[in-house]
């Protein structure tokens, strides 16, 4: 865990410094874009030390590989957040054309698409860890497959209309489903407490519940 570790950690410190930053800035789209990309890398981070620590999952080397993408497209998502004075220590911005509001409005659009390839990618990692394996868990790897639909809208609306109405409500709704996701989904599953399930469904299971990543 210790490659994990290392990489994750720095997107953690860098994604809660533009957190930080765009609070102070008074810039509520930056700040709400930065809290959904804390809240996936704290997500991330939890639970993939829960499988491979805990559950002792086999941490293979194609799962190494997603992880490693992963942090690819998500210190990019820092670059779009912050071209300039972002703690990677890159200088993204163009000398003049990425001040202008074009150029933000294009940056919105590029961050939510990383963050849906960023998604796509935990799910395929869910794939190659046998997280989906297992018939009774139906219902369960729907949700991150749920999920996905309301990042794909957000990078839709950011898309085309990035400063409607919708756009600047949809932000922080978005911000407040992901902790959700973490604190009502992945939570539970960490701690060891079973969430509950349909009525239809059996009310004891011997086997152990498949492993399922973020």
């Amino acid at each position: 865990m210790t490659f994990y570790n290392i990489i994750f950690g720095i997107l953690f410190l860098a994604a809660i410094r533009e957190a930080m930053q765009a609070y102070f800035d008074r810039d509520r789209d930056r700040f709400w874009m930065s809290a959904v990309l804390t809240l996936l890398v704290c997500n991330d981070i939890l639970y993939t030390s829960h499988c491979i620590e805990e559950k002792k999952l086999a941490y293979t080397i194609s799962m190494k590989l997603a992880d490693l993408l992963n942090f690819v497209l998500l210190s990019a998502g820092i670059l779009m957040l912050s071209p300039a004075g972002n703690l990677l220590g890159v200088q993204a911005r163009a000398p003049a054309a990425s001040c202008t509001a074009s150029a933000s409005r294009q940056r919105e659009a590029h961050f939510w698409l990383l963050i849906c390839l960023y998604w796509l990618l935990c799910m395929l990692w869910n794939w190659l860890g046998g997280a989906y394996d297992s018939d009774h868990d139906a219902w369960r790897r729907s949700v991150p497959l749920l999920f996905f639909a309301p990042l794909a809208a957000m990078w839709g609306l950011a898309l085309w209309r990035p400063r409607g109405r919708t756009a600047r409500y949809f932000r922080p709704a978005l911000a407040v489903l992901t902790a959700l996701y973490l604190l009502v989904f992945k939570a539970p599953e960490i701690s060891g407490i079973k969430p509950t399930q349909a009525s239809f469904e059996s009310a004891v299971r011997s086997a152990p519940a498949a492993p399922l990543r973020r």
